[in-house]
């Protein structure tokens, strides 16, 4: 029998504004630095910091415009 790994709810911010974007559902929390998809907006966000909620098995993300992507697109 395979072992399904528990889903982590997660909120998501934007850094700059303490905006909240949204809120998924994950198997695994995207660490510092990683780049994440936000299916609902089309945009791919960088993860700035990462706050584990440890007793209710939750994160939040705050997160910022990619500037790599966004200078490679000129």
């Amino acid at each position: 029998m395979k072992s399904r790994a528990a889903d982590i709810s997660i909120d998501l911010y934007k850094s700059a504004t303490n905006r909240k974007l949204a809120s998924v559902t994950m198997s695994a929390v995207p660490r510092k630095g990683e780049i994440v998809w936000i299916e609902s907006r089309r945009v791919a966000m960088k993860v700035e910091d990462v706050i584990w909620h440890a007793e209710n098995n939750s994160a939040q993300l705050y997160l910022a415009p990619d500037r790599d992507r966004l200078e490679r697109s000129d």
